[in-house]
C-alpha cells in the first residue's frame, strides 16, 4: 500500500514529497532485496600489497585515483605491482594467497552487468578495513580492526543500466 501511495504521489510533481517517495521506494526495494538469491562473485582483479604507512587508509594509492585499468602497472619502493586475475576458493583468502600483509592495502575489482538502473545488496567481509566504489564513486568505508567474515557488510550499490564497475581496498 505503501508503494502504491509513494507512486499515485510521484504523479503529483510536488518537489515537496520526492524525497519522502523515494524513501518509501528505496525501503520497498531493500525489504525484496533481503529475501532475494545470494549470488557469489567469483572472479575479480587484484592487484597489491601498497603500502599504508602510519596514514592507514588515509594514504591514496593509484588503483583509487581515477578510472581502473587493468593493465597499468604499479610501481612501489620495492617492486612492480599488477592487477591479476583471482578465482575464490571458496572464498577469497588473500593470507592463504599473498601471504601476511599487515599495514597495506590490496585492491579488488570486478565489473556487474545489469539490464536496467537497480539496487542490489552487495555482501562482502574483510579482515580489518574495507572501502567500496561504485562506478567511481565511494560508496562504504569502515576502518576497523576485525576478523573477516562472510557477509559480514550490508552494503546497497545502485547498479546503471549496463557495466558497473566496483573497486574495493581491503
Amino acid at each position: 500500500v505503501r508503494l502504491q501511495a509513494a507512486y499515485y504521489l510521484s504523479l503529483l510533481n510536488d518537489r515537496r514529497a520526492e524525497a519522502g517517495i523515494a524513501k518509501v521506494r528505496s525501503a520497498s526495494a531493500r525489504k525484496r532485496l533481503a529475501g532475494a538469491r545470494v549470488t557469489e562473485i567469483d572472479t575479480v582483479w587484484t592487484v597489491g600489497p601498497f603500502d599504508d604507512l602510519a596514514a592507514g587508509f588515509a594514504t591514496i594509492h593509484p588503483p583509487q585515483r581515477g578510472p581502473v585499468d587493468l593493465g597499468a602497472i604499479f610501481q612501489t619502493v620495492s617492486r612492480q605491482l599488477r592487477w591479476e586475475r583471482y578465482q575464490q576458493d571458496p572464498y577469497f583468502n588473500f593470507l592463504e594467497r599473498f601471504g601476511p600483509a599487515n599495514g597495506t592495502s590490496r585492491y579488488l575489482y570486478f565489473r556487474i552487468h545489469s539490464s536496467r538502473r537497480q539496487q542490489i545488496l552487495f555482501l562482502p567481509g574483510s579482515d580489518d578495513g574495507l572501502q567500496v566504489w561504485c562506478n567511481g564513486k565511494r560508496v562504504y568505508d569502515i576502518d576497523a580492526v576485525r576478523a573477516a567474515l562472510p557477509m559480514q557488510d550490508d552494503i546497497y550499490l545502485t547498479l546503471q543500466a549496463g557495466s558497473n564497475d566496483v573497486l574495493l581496498r581491503v
